[in-house]
């Protein structure tokens, strides 16, 4: 189950709330917590986070 970067909590797989960033896709567990994203994706992912695009991870 994925992890909201903003709050921690587990969201569901098909939750309306997403955003593809650096090729990898996050879900999020409200609008609020996208929007807190969407202002800077840094702040919660970190300046050198690599997402490997075989896995995603």
């Amino acid at each position: 189950m994925p992890r909201d970067p903003v709050c921690g909590m587990e969201v569901e797989q098909d939750s309306e709330n997403v955003r593809t960033f650096r090729g990898a896709e996050f879900r999020f567990c409200s609008a609020h917590c996208l929007e807190k994203f969407n202002e800077n994706p840094n702040d919660y992912l970190g300046e050198d986070v690599f997402i490997d695009p075989v896995c995603g991870m």
